[in-house]
């Protein structure tokens, strides 16, 4: 199945990114390592939005990769890499997953869950903790960049590791309320009052709550295949109720 995100086709990496620290100069190099396998073009930095639309672009091209070179660049990365970066690898092993004709080798051997345990997050509960503590440390309206994939990283890994069917401690309900709460926190908090809500809404910076939405949303179209267009109330706002179903049905 094709990834239902909408990308602009034929669209050219744009040089966006400003390389900050040594998780953006790492997964710049897989990029790029990718991209030479695939003869694309490399590329100094990345955009995470734009390698994922030159991915699905070229998906005709991804079997041409080898799989066991690219598991030993993903296992040096995931040693290095922090725990709010671990998703933007993850997509970009998604959409090689989606057309490879060897899925087993290229991602799924990557299980999230043995990589949020390195991190010290083992369920949804550790992952709203450290981000509250993370946030705390952080001038969060002078850094957007940073807060924003805190935002979005350490709740991604929170959600991945409750939807973990291996671990022993795996409760489905628990994890569809989890995925509720996740989704429907970026909502209205008039609408919605939870923990994330809460924390989303005490950032002040307009800037910043447009940085987190856009990747909110290119996280759930992307990885989580979920048509926006399709989830839209009359009066045009999201529906986060369906949007989360969709995310619970696909991922649980």
């Amino acid at each position: 199945m094709g990834i239902q995100y909408k990308y602009k086709k034929n669209k050219k990496l744009m040089i966006k990114n400003i390389i900050y620290n040594k998780d953006d100069a790492n997964i710049t190099k897989l990029i790029n390592i990718i991209f030479n396998k695939m003869d694309l073009e490399r590329q100094e930095q990345y955009n995470i939005t734009d390698v994922c639309s030159i991915l699905n672009d070229n998906s005709c091209k991804i079997n041409n990769i080898n799989n066991i070179d690219i598991s030993y660049i993903v296992q040096d990365l995931f040693k290095v890499i922090k725990t709010e970066n671990i998703w933007k690898i993850f997509i970009i092993l998604n959409i090689l997953a989606e057309y490879s004709s060897d899925r087993i080798d290229i991602y799924y051997k990557y299980n999230i869950y043995d990589e949020c345990k390195k991190h010290n997050i083992y369920n949804w509960n550790d992952a709203k903790i450290l981000l509250q503590n993370s946030i705390n440390k952080l001038e969060v309206n002078s850094c957007i960049e940073k807060t924003s994939e805190f935002f979005i990283g350490y709740l991604f890994v929170g959600i991945e590791s409750m939807a973990y069917y291996g671990n022993k401690n795996f409760n489905l309900i628990e994890s569809e309320l989890a995925i509720y709460e996740w989704i429907t926190g970026f909502g209205n908090f008039v609408e919605y009052n939870n923990s994330i809500n809460i924390l989303f809404d005490t950032i002040n910076s307009f800037a910043l709550r447009d940085a987190i939405m856009d990747n909110f949303i290119n996280i759930l179209s992307i990885f989580y295949k979920v048509d926006f267009k399709n989830c839209k109330n009359i009066d045009e706002t999201y529906n986060w109720e369906k949007v989360s179903e969709i995310v619970s049905s696909g991922l649980l």
